[in-house]
Order: C-alpha cells, then structure tokens, then sequence
C-alpha cells in the first residue's frame, strides 16, 4: 500500500504545464476534395496552399472545386455521405512555422499585418520592424535579430505571459491537432 501511495500525484507535479487555452477547431478553413473521400484540416502558417494543390489535383480538378467553408451541420452531412473518409494535416517545423507567421503577418505590409500586435510588440520587445517590406535599411542581419526577438514574444505569449491573444497562427501544433483529433 505504501509503494501504490507513494506514486500517486496528487497536485499533478510530473506533468508539464500548458497554459495555452483550449480553442475550438476552425471548421469553416477544413478542405475537401473535389470528388474523393479526403478532408484536409490545416493548420495555420503550414503550407496550406501547396496541399490545396495537391489536393485538387488528385481528382483532376481545380482549387475552386475542393469543398470549404463547413460549418457543424455541414462537416457532418459530408461525413455522412462521404463514408470510409480520411483526414489528415501537415505540420510543418516550428521554427519555419514561426518564421512564416513571422513574415505573413508581423512584417507584412499587406491586408493581412497584425497590425495592433505590432504596436505592442515593438516597445517591448525592441523590434525594429519595418514600415513597409521594401525597406532598404531592413537587411538580413536585422530581420535575424527581429526574428529572434519575435521568438521571444511567442514563448512569452504561449505560456499566457502576454496581453495578445494566442492566434492560430503561431499557437502550438499539438494543441491544434488536439482539437482537431477530439472533433472528428
């Protein structure tokens, strides 16, 4: 009895912590094919695009034939009518997911700038972010040192040690698959 009590956890010690918030899976972004039995989940700053491709290719078709904005009741029908279908996602490595996020929506000069988490990020963590991409005085070594700066604030900001929300762009992948996982 004594060795059985001895390896209770009671305050869940042993276990690594995980602050980031559960989210709810992005439905309206799940892709399926044109005509086969493939549902594509992707997550953010992953090279959704060249799936999207491969995807539509596999039946011959074009992207604007794949299947996308579902909602509940929707996924559920294609389920339903789609039997003996497969999901799947791609991950892509931390490092160049961060730096895709990195450059899509903190140095874009685009629609798609964060533009607030930029105001934010700037004087706290001494970013020297650009005003528009084609600045010349913006060269490798700066984006090197901004970049590990922005590493700095995701550590920060998945631990919940940030006033920005966690986007889905850079939120782990494990806590997206694991939404992922328990919804379909």
């Amino acid at each position: 009895m004594q060795h059985a009590l001895a390896k209770i956890d009671l305050f869940n010690l042993n276990r690594i912590p995980d602050f980031e918030p559960r989210r709810g899976p992005e439905l309206s972004h799940y892709v399926a094919s044109a005509q086969g039995r493939l549902l594509f989940m992707p997550i953010r700053s992953a090279p959704e695009e060249t799936i999207k491709n491969w995807l539509a290719s596999l039946d011959g078709a074009d992207q604007s034939d794949l299947r996308s904005d579902f909602n509940q009741t929707t996924l559920a029908i294609w389920q339903r009518t789609h039997s003996g279908h497969r999901s799947f996602t791609v991950i892509r490595h931390p490092v160049a997911r961060a730096h895709r996020a990195f450059c899509s929506r903190i140095l874009s000069s685009g629609t798609q700038k964060f533009t607030r988490v930029r105001k934010i990020m700037d004087p706290v963590y001494r970013m020297k972010l650009p005003e528009n991409t084609d600045d010349d005085s913006y060269d490798v070594a700066t984006h090197r040192t901004t970049f590990i700066r922005f590493l700095r604030f995701l550590k920060a900001n998945l631990s919940n040690q940030t006033n920005i929300r966690i986007d889905p762009h850079w939120a782990s992948q494990s806590q997206t698959i694991r939404t992922m996982a328990q919804h379909v």
